[in-house]
């Protein structure tokens, strides 16, 4: 089961990772986490430098479940290869960790034989929904991204979460 981020309803507190913890818990499948703008106390600040504290709740929660401790990874199974990446939709965070695109574009390049499936929070494409127009990444970041997932041919699907309650997706918003 791959949760493509907002894993608790709130801003990263502990406590709700908790409560989310033991209802999966019951599952008897593997569970993977993608980091979303929930993820994270509003406010964070990733700056200056490396900073990572924001997401000591997560980790923590993440090393519980699946044992992992990173926000972006990836894996293959069977023919596919799959890559989960970070959204925390932050302030500077982006600017003050860019090397998370240089290590996609190194394993989308690593994994040109095979087909990819990729998890992010926010979605590429602009939803047709006004309240997600401006609640997204930068236009520069997206341009970014889409520039590195379009350039070997690999990446088949891709796969966004971010749309949620009060928000309803159709059809006619979904893409």
């Amino acid at each position: 089961l791959i949760i493509d981020g907002d894993i608790v309803d709130s801003g990263g507190q502990k406590t709700n990772y908790d409560v989310m913890l033991n209802y999966f818990s019951k599952l008897q499948v593997p569970i993977l986490f993608e980091l979303g703008n929930h993820e994270t106390p509003y406010g964070s600040k990733f700056f200056p430098g490396y900073n990572m504290q924001p997401l000591n709740n997560f980790f923590e929660a993440q090393k519980r479940i699946n044992g992992l401790d990173k926000i972006a990874y990836s894996f293959d199974a069977g023919r596919w290869h799959f890559i989960i990446w970070p959204d925390p939709l932050r302030d500077m965070f982006w600017e003050t960790h860019p090397h998370y695109f240089n290590w996609l574009d190194e394993d989308l390049s690593m994994h040109k034989d095979r087909p990819v499936m990729f998890f992010q929070h926010i979605s590429l494409l602009p939803l047709g929904i006004d309240p997600m127009i401006n609640y997204s990444d930068k236009v520069a970041v997206k341009s970014k991204l889409l520039d590195i997932l379009t350039r070997y041919g690999n990446v088949r699907y891709v796969y966004s979460g971010h749309t949620h309650i009060p928000l309803r997706a159709s059809f006619k918003t979904a893409n």
